[in-house]
């Protein structure tokens, strides 16, 4: 969640992380959503998704009848990974490499955790919403 408060200052907080085994259905990802707003007493009239243009996550947006608006970063994204790096031989081949690492974390998230909030502030690296963190107490 993020929003400006009344002197205009920015504030990021994450509701909620839990595992999303299910099929990622817009029907799903509604119910979630919906979830943890009520969870919040949070309107769902006071809620704008930014996402990706995935058609679960449009069919999520409609199901909700909140705001939904696409994401530009990954419109970029899309191009780059779609039009652009697969033409250039060398950004291609690591870009693979790097996918593979990336795919190997994001099924072991629980595990990194884990063992981030059992270093009791020690540095380590731990795998968050397509995001690897550094953290240094």
């Amino acid at each position: 969640m993020h929003f400006l408060d009344s002197n205009l200052k920015l504030h990021r907080y994450s509701l909620k992380t839990q595992p999303f085994d299910d099929a990622h259905t817009g029907e799903k990802i509604k119910d979630l959503i919906s979830t943890v707003l009520s969870g919040y007493d949070i309107n769902q009239n006071d809620v704008i998704i930014v996402s990706d243009k995935g058609s679960n996550m449009r069919k999520a947006g409609k199901l909700l009848n909140v705001v939904h608006v696409f994401c530009i970063a990954h419109g970029i994204h899309n191009l780059l990974m779609k039009d652009c790096f697969p033409k250039m031989q060398h950004v291609s081949e690591i870009l693979n490499k790097v996918q593979a690492i990336i795919s190997k974390l994001r099924y072991r998230q629980h595990e990194l955790e884990a063992e981030y909030f059992k270093s009791d502030g020690k540095e380590f690296f731990f795998w968050r919403q397509g995001l690897l963190l550094y953290n240094s107490k």
